[in-house]
């Protein structure tokens, strides 16, 4: 021990020793020090000494056996009293999570967002969010450094969904924990509650269910919830009305189809359990559509072929129609050994397959990979939609679609203003459509029904009756089942489509071998999207190998990963393959049929046939959740052949009665 160390606790015994002779105890010096404003200067040594030092005062109270459990239940009651009170200035209105029940508004449910409430509550609360978090097991560093730390991984490797839920499922439970807490302190803060039972209403959930929710804190109880149900209905038709008397506005409606376990049959309606009613929902018409737009209700009357005073009909051609669509987006030129506009396409696909699917490394190049070409591209955008009330129509008849369709302009308040007056709603104004035009939505089924009404009624002397203001618009989510189906057809239904041990199928099988034999005869759409995708990504990945190990000899695509190929290498092998792998740019497999027999391949050429058919099922659901309409236009050709090829013939011809209508029919503006 030094002489300066030895000599100074000699001193800070001698005052304690004049002080215990004084009868002076530390608890009155520090209370004269901090309480009474004594020697607390800025300069004084004693006041800066125990805010420099206030921490270590306390750990030393707390780890000396005789202060320690005084020193614990002082920083609980203390702890405990301030995070009351925090508690307590959350569940204040400004914070904004009070929903009453008898005044829920949709828009209170559709802005509600459980990461923006968990921002929130650790903004405006953090020491209790450090705490919540910590007894949560996590460190609040952690938390803190989580975006960084997710960008890096994100930029060298895919993203993983199991990890973004290991991040972010200890904030989801914070919130549940502190709104259980500001329930617990104020009933009417109960914004995560509301939303909760909302949403069990919603999935039908048994009632116990709701009420242990509701017990725990975590969901309000079954009588607030009917009422939010009750008010959320009230404001949902104000919002519908408001939305369909803009004009601006198209409807979509379909059948919705369930069986009951349990009925009660009449002589009048004899009951099998099944229950057939419609559905229909309100979409905003975006990209600055305006109602003029849809004000076009008497020249497509005449130009309708039905009318018998039209002064300029315009009959539907196929032929015509079909001439067309080949003109439509003309090819732009290529210069000599270039790929064609779907060529590249393909060759954007292949890279983004390797990218995707392929060696982890080659992830890193996802965001540099430039998007296809546009072709008429619309944007988009987030869709606004209000849900109109379940109807009890079937939809399995002319009758029943003519139906759904009054019953939704009613909910609307739009019409014919000079029908008779409607007992449930004597009051309500109705905006005439008679000059106007409504975008209707639906199935192929619905299609045909409308179609069947619309030439039922134009016989009719007033544009509401004709139903004039119908202007169906076919699905284009139709479309996309309608070609999964088609290539079904083609590459999974006959019997010697499933011989080959290369075939579709037959890959299939390898990636589902539990589920094959159900898949070949009863695929669901899911079933048939994903593995359009993944027995492509196979095929791909197949053709990688072998093309970088023809070109550089590497054995497997992880060895070529490791020399850290560039860019513009990858995009080059990826053009070589959409031309010698696929049928198309390059592979012209119509004229191969004039070789011998034993010259040919078959087995490759089924390969490149496959990849054809699969691409463009990928090159169609690429357009369509890109908003490139144009792309989705020439892909109109394709599968109308092929529609016809696998005898869907009603699919290709409305096919072609709707781009008919739309080119040769519809003004500009509604075009």
């Amino acid at each position: 021990m030094s002489a300066s160390t030895s000599d100074r606790s000699t001193l800070l015994r001698n005052v304690l020793s004049n002080l215990q002779s004084l009868n002076v105890t530390l608890s009155e010096l520090l209370s004269f020090v901090v309480v009474h404003t004594q020697f607390n200067r800025p300069n004084d040594i004693l006041f800066k000494d125990l805010v420099a030092n206030t921490r270590v005062i306390l750990a030393a109270l707390y780890h000396n056996p005789a202060t320690a459990s005084s020193s614990l239940a002082w920083a609980q009651d203390i702890t405990r009293a301030h995070h009351s009170d925090t508690v307590s200035q959350l569940t204040s209105v400004s914070h904004g999570w009070h929903f009453g029940a008898t005044q829920a508004d949709p828009t209170q449910i559709q802005d509600f967002q459980l990461d923006d409430m968990a921002d929130h509550l650790e903004k405006s609360a953090p020491d209790l969010w450090a705490l919540v978090i910590g007894l949560l097991g996590r460190r609040t560093e952690a938390v803190r450094a989580r975006p960084a730390a997710q960008s890096e991984r994100r930029a060298l490797f895919w993203d993983d969904p199991e990890d973004d839920e290991y991040w972010d499922g200890d904030d989801d439970k914070a919130v549940v924990i502190i709104s259980i807490l500001m329930h617990s302190q104020d009933q009417r803060c109960n914004a995560l509650q509301c939303v909760t039972g909302i949403f069990l209403h919603s999935c039908g959930a048994p009632e116990k269910l709701v009420k242990v929710l509701s017990r725990m804190g975590i969901s309000i109880a079954l009588s607030s919830i009917h009422r939010a149900i009750k008010s959320l209905t009230e404001h949902g038709s104000d919002d519908v009305r408001v939305l369909a008397q803009t004009l601006c506005a198209s409807y979509a409606f379909d059948n919705l189809d369930f069986k009951v376990p349990s009925g009660i049959p009449t002589v009048e309606k004899p009951s099998d359990g099944l229950i057939h009613i419609a559905t229909g929902t309100l979409l905003r018409l975006e990209h600055g559509v305006e109602r003029e737009d849809l004000r076009c209700s008497a020249k497509l009357w005449d130009r309708n072929t039905s009318n018998p005073q039209a002064s300029d009909p315009r009959p539907y051609n196929p032929r015509t129609t079909m001439r067309h669509l080949f003109t439509l987006h003309p090819e732009p030129d290529v210069a000599e050994g270039g790929l064609s506009r779907r060529g590249r396409f393909r060759a954007w696909f292949v890279a983004r397959t390797l990218m995707t699917h392929g060696p982890a490394p080659f992830a890193y190049y996802r965001s540099q990979l430039r998007d296809p070409e546009p072709i008429e591209t619309i944007p988009v955008v987030k869709l606004h939609q209000k849900p109109l009330g379940a109807m009890d129509i079937s939809l399995s008849t002319i009758s029943g679609n003519l139906e759904a369709l009054s019953a939704m302009y009613t909910q609307g308040g739009v019409g014919d203003p000079h029908r008779d007056e409607d007992p449930a709603m004597p009051d309500e104004t109705i905006m005439d459509l008679s000059e106007y035009v409504t975008l209707v939505h639906g199935d192929l089924g619905t299609y045909e029904k409308v179609l069947s009404a619309l030439r039922r009624r134009n016989q009719e002397r007033t544009p509401h009756d004709r139903l004039q203001a119908v202007v169906f618009v076919m699905g284009l989510f139709h479309l996309k089942m309608a070609s999964a189906d088609a290539i079904w057809r083609i590459l999974v239904t006959p019997e010697g489509s499933r011989v080959d041990n290369t075939s579709f199928i037959k890959l299939v099988g390898q990636l589902r071998p539990d589920a094959s034999s159900r898949l070949t005869s009863n695929a669901k759409y899911r079933d048939r999207h994903d593995l359009i995708a993944h027995v492509a990504a196979m095929l791909i990945l197949n053709a990688w190998d072998v093309e970088v190990k023809r070109r550089w000899g590497y054995e497997t695509l992880d060895a070529w990963a490791e020399t850290k190929p560039s860019l513009a290498n990858i995009e080059a092998v990826a053009e070589s393959i959409a031309r010698e792998y696929i049928e198309g740019d390059g592979q012209d497999l119509y004229g191969k049929q004039e070789e011998a027999v034993d010259q040919r391949d078959k087995v490759r050429e089924n390969t490149l046939r496959t990849l054809n058919y699969l691409l463009l099922y990928e090159e169609l659901s690429y357009a369509m959740n890109a908003g490139c309409i144009g792309r989705v236009e020439t892909l109109f050709p394709v599968w109308i052949q092929i529609f016809r090829a696998v005898g869907k013939h009603k699919y290709a011809n409305h096919m072609l009665r709707f781009m008919h209508a739309l080119y040769f029919v519809y003004p500009e503006e509604l075009r």
